[in-house]
């Protein structure tokens, strides 16, 4: 039987963004239920950059997966200066019967800057002009600032086969410039394994809190680039003494990006953490992980949860934790909204004080807040079986 060749572009399980290794994972495991149901079997290849946040961390997602694949790592940089580069690089592309997009999950906007739009237009017009079939996974579509970036993303969307936003805001701005779908960030059907919480060994209430290194920064510029309507440091000092004036309540400190190389530890969420620890010493700091579904095990153990990530609140609410995720785009309140979940901490729009009592009012509220999560499931599979009956049907008609 031919193995149908599958490339997953902007995908890597071993990124020292746990989000992104979240993305890589279940998209490879989404393909391979859609191979398995019509009994085909697939070729993986993950492309995306050289991060690796541990030599052992590829064979031991195979392990987790169950299906094995091989890591292309490319550099849009040296693909645009070397021309034999480019030329290997759209030969592979060429030999894919499907290529998979999902943009590192919000890179597709020029928010970020001009140098990761550029990464991602120049990809995604290679995919969609010389692969077999070319698939944008569902991912955060915009904001643009320009309408320059409109205009290329409008051509992306024409000439790639299927579209997908994962959230109705991004729907509504791809569908004005082309052919678009809704469905659900695939991070919500990544699995982990089922144990007991830390409640049932201590009797302790214990919260979980994400530390943003990139937050705790500033953003890339370290000037607020965020636009937070508070000082970020200041806010997790008052809901950490917050939660030390309950005498049964542990807080775990949460990284769930850490740096790889040393010029991305503006980013690194473990050092953040490791900054905090030093002011309140009787938190747990929780491991340096590196692997998104270790991250996502040691989440669902917890009975509150707060954070910056949008993919370690993912791991919570997708575990069935109480959830208040600190939105500091609108891909947090067009992620969850979309699946009927409106429990968003709009860091942009409230001061510091509003900000603590919301979370502290949630962590409160934990029992009611984790059946509005029960509510959402259902909508949830009902957006992720939109791109599943989607890559069934494309599989399908390779075979």
């Amino acid at each position: 039987m031919k193995k149908v060749r599958v490339g997953f572009l902007w995908h890597n399980v071993s990124s020292g963004n746990l989000g992104v290794g979240a993305l890589s994972i279940s998209n490879m495991i989404l393909v391979k239920d859609a191979l398995e149901s019509i009994n085909m079997e697939g070729e993986f290849f993950t492309i995306g950059d050289y991060e690796c946040s541990d030599p052992s961390n590829h064979d031991k997602v195979k392990s987790q997966i169950a299906h094995n694949f091989t890591h292309i790592s490319i550099s849009v940089k040296q693909l645009l200066i070397n021309p034999i580069k480019l030329i290997k690089f759209i030969k592979f592309i060429k030999t894919l019967d499907l290529v998979l997009d999902i943009g590192a999950g919000d890179s597709f906007s020029d928010i970020y800057g001009s140098k990761r739009f550029i990464i991602q237009v120049f990809t995604k017009i290679a995919s969609a002009q010389f692969a077999r079939i070319s698939i944008l996974s569902p991912q955060t579509i915009g904001p643009f600032k320009s309408r320059f970036a409109e205009k290329i993303t409008k051509f992306i969307i024409e000439k790639t086969n299927f579209s997908y936003a994962r959230d109705t805001i991004s729907y509504e701005l791809a569908s004005r410039l082309g052919k678009c779908e809704l469905a659900t960030d695939v991070a919500f059907s990544m699995p982990y394994q089922v144990s007991s919480r830390f409640s049932d060994i201590d009797n302790s209430i214990h919260v979980g809190i994400n530390v943003s290194g990139l937050l705790l920064s500033g953003g890339y510029n370290r000037l607020n680039q965020f636009g937070l309507n508070h000082n970020y440091e200041e806010f997790i000092h008052k809901v950490i003494k917050e939660f030390m004036a309950y005498d049964n309540v542990k807080v775990h400190l949460i990284p769930h990006v850490i740096a790889t190389v040393p010029e991305n530890e503006i980013e690194d969420d473990y050092l953040a953490c490791v900054k905090i620890k030093k002011s309140f010493p009787e938190c747990v700091l929780a491991s340096r992980f590196t692997n998104p579904i270790d991250a996502k095990n040691y989440i669902s153990k917890l009975d509150y949860f707060t954070g910056g990530r949008m993919h370690a609140t993912v791991a919570a609410f997708s575990t069935g934790v109480a959830v208040t995720p600190y939105a500091y785009s609108r891909k947090f309140k067009g992620l969850y909204n979309t699946i009927g979940y409106t429990n968003i901490l709009e860091a942009k729009e409230l001061c510091l004080e509003e900000a603590v009592k919301k979370v502290i009012s949630d962590f409160n509220n934990r029992e009611e807040l984790k059946n509005n999560i029960m509510k959402c499931t259902s909508s949830i599979k009902k957006l992720t079986d939109v791109y599943l009956k989607t890559l069934k049907e494309v599989l399908s008609d390779l075979h």
